[in-house]
């Protein structure tokens, strides 16, 4: 029997199987199908995203949002470590005061400007200047406060009959930081003539022009943030997904109802009672949630989900549910950004 991956509105196509083949013999043709682009991933939050300005980055909401959204230099592992992300080269000098970043020839803005390292630099500083200024400090405000300076560097290379001058980013810091790859981990890349273009508007709505697999395309105090294909992402296959929604549940049991019926894919945060239906069903996975962590806590719409405070309703923000069909990569357990995410209809049976 052959199965088309069929794409109907917003509906995945696995909804399409599950309809037409019950029980036993949806697991017999789902593990057939093998692993299988998915067009459409959708995130359960306890809120909806009231703004994505990345200064103020606190938001439960606006954190799930920025995990997938942006890129930045470097990339966090699920162990804490990192790993190249935008930059193609990093390395440190000088007790780890001095920290120097090369990125890819042609890389560009969503909107089609020219990334150079020159821009680079104007992103990183305007983040500086603005991070954190209206909240109590925190770790990352901390280890920023440690940067004297943001620069360009000439890098001058030695080739047979040649030298090549390479241009590369150099950030100096008052003080050693052997760790400051993590920090870069955390700062999206921001086309800074937009961003003042846009003035007192910047980080509402969809006008969030940042670098990175996918683009705003509906955002406000409604529940549904929805993020679309960035069409000039510079890594090959990237995203997988034609675009991602965050949806914002009322309570968990509408979040749990939405996720077992596949209308959700995951939920970033959870409740006692959702862990436990989660145990007791062998289609979701239950995973260490790697967004609201100790140094980068997150700021929780309310202690509980729903109106009612309930022993059932407390908010866990430590651990996430996931369909247990989605292959996951590295990107996604140690930072939750969904681009690299698709379906394996054969993993949808264990854990």
């Amino acid at each position: 029997m052959k199965l088309r991956h069929i794409k109907i509105g917003a509906t995945h196509s696995r909804l399409l199987i599950s309809s037409l083949l019950p029980g036993a013999l949806l697991l017999g043709v789902l593990s057939s199908v093998g692993t299988a682009t998915a067009e459409k991933i959708g995130i359960g939050l306890p809120a909806g995203v009231s703004s994505l300005d990345p200064f103020e980055g606190h938001s439960l909401a606006s954190k799930a949002v920025y995990a997938t959204l942006a890129s930045r230099l470097t990339a966090l592992r699920a162990d804490g470590s990192t790993q190249l992300d935008i930059a193609s080269s990093l390395r440190n000098q000088n007790a780890s005061r001095e920290w120097f970043v090369s990125i890819p020839d042609g890389l560009t803005y969503p909107s089609g400007r020219s990334l150079s390292v020159e821009e680079l630099v104007k992103s990183l500083e305007l983040f500086t200047q603005r991070y954190g200024k209206s909240f109590a400090k925190d770790e990352l405000r901390s280890r920023l406060d440690r940067i004297s300076s943001i620069s360009v560097h000439l890098e001058v290379e030695v080739v047979p009959y040649r030298t090549v001058e390479r241009k590369q980013l150099k950030i100096t810091l008052t003080e050693a930081d052997p760790k400051f790859d993590q920090v870069l981990a955390q700062i999206p890349i921001i086309d800074t003539n937009l961003w003042n273009e846009f003035g007192q508007f910047a980080g509402n709505g969809t006008l969030v022009p940042v670098v990175g697999p996918f683009v705003v395309k509906e955002s406000g105090e409604n529940k549904i943030t929805r993020l679309e294909k960035n069409q000039r992402y510079f890594k090959p296959g990237l995203p997988k997904s034609q675009s991602v929604r965050f949806i914002a549940f009322e309570d968990d049991v509408a979040a749990l109802r939405a996720l077992r019926v596949g209308s959700v894919d995951l939920l970033v945060v959870t409740t006692p009672e959702i862990l436990k239906k989660a145990m007791e069903d062998r289609s979701l996975r239950i995973l260490t949630s790697p967004l609201c962590l100790e140094s980068s806590p997150c700021s929780l719409p309310s202690e509980h989900w729903g109106k009612n405070p309930l022993a059932g309703n407390r908010i866990i923000s430590d651990k996430i549910v996931v369909r247990s069909s989605l292959e996951l990569d590295e990107q996604f357990r140690g930072r939750l950004d969904v681009s690299g995410l698709y379906w394996n209809s054969t993993a949808s049976i264990g854990r």
